[in-house]
């Protein structure tokens, strides 16, 4: 597994609160060579941008405990003081049982990306497996 990525898996379970409010801890990290240089995390208190519009969509089937929040991608671009094109961003989720999850960004946050000109993406899929998004 990349070194980034490892990195924001310890810092994520650092950051991870004791009882969540979601049934993920989600953490976005912005890299600049090997530094990290920005950090994201899911917000339950605030919307995703799609959510205030009305436009977004769930990717996964609806589930009566769904709660919209607004994403780690998303906040952490909205803090992001460097030009993406020279960032390495990644993704990290951790479940309830301190486990690492898929964490690929949902089809918004990756059009969010795609439109800010980001240089990678790397996501968790498991304790040692990733993925890759150029």
């Amino acid at each position: 597994v990349n070194k980034k990525l490892l990195t924001l898996i310890d810092l994520a379970r650092i950051y991870r609160p004791e009882r969540q409010t979601g049934q993920h801890f989600i953490l976005a990290g912005a890299f600049k060579k090997n530094r990290l240089v920005g950090l994201g995390f899911n917000n339950y208190n605030k919307l995703h941008p799609y959510h205030k519009f009305g436009h977004y969509r769930p990717t996964r089937d609806s589930n009566a405990n769904y709660k919209p929040s607004l994403h780690a991608e998303c906040h952490l671009l909205s803090k992001l003081k460097h030009d993406p094109s020279e960032i390495t961003f990644a993704v990290v989720r951790i479940n309830n049982k301190d486990e690492v999850a898929l964490a690929r960004p949902c089809q918004n946050c990756e059009g969010l990306f795609k439109r800010t000109g980001f240089r990678r993406i790397l996501f968790s899929v498991s304790e040692n497996e990733e993925g890759i998004i150029y």
